[in-house]
Parts: structure tokens; C-alpha cells; sequence
């Protein structure tokens, strides 16, 4: 099955935020690399430009990725 990685932030700025809320004792690092290497697609924020300043990058990304979902299953009827 093919993955495509979408990202809030840019990866530089991903790997510098803390991410040990879901599972302090899991490196999250090793997870995102391994997600990454296994991705068909990367997709960067960049290609959408700055966020709207009401309107956290996490909540577009998640939007982004919804709309993307729905695309695929509208293309595949």
C-alpha cells in the first residue's frame, strides 16, 4: 500500500518539537524515519503556503489530508 507523508511543519522544524506525549518511552524519531523511508510521497507545507493566523498548521494538515483522503475515494468510484 502506498504512503504518502504529510507534514505540518517543515521537517526540520517537525523533529524539533517534543513529541513524547503519546508514548514517552517510544523514540518517535526512529518511527518518523521509518515512516519517511517507506513513503511513496512526501509532501511538505510549502506547497500550500503560509497558514491563515487563525488556524494552527496542525489543524490544516489534518484538513489537508481529510480532503486528500476523499479525493482518492471520489477518483476510485
Amino acid at each position: 500500500m502506498p504512503i504518502e507523508l504529510h507534514l505540518a511543519r517543515a521537517k526540520n522544524e517537525l523533529l524539533a518539537e517534543p513529541m513524547t506525549f503519546a508514548d514517552p518511552d517510544r523514540c518517535w524519531e526512529d518511527a518518523f524515519t521509518w515512516v519517511k523511508r517507506a513513503s511513496s510521497v512526501l509532501v511538505v507545507p510549502e506547497e500550500l503556503g503560509p497558514a491563515p493566523d487563525d488556524i494552527s498548521v496542525h489543524d490544516r494538515c489534518n484538513r489537508w489530508i481529510l480532503y486528500i483522503a476523499l479525493s482518492h475515494r471520489l477518483s476510485a468510484q
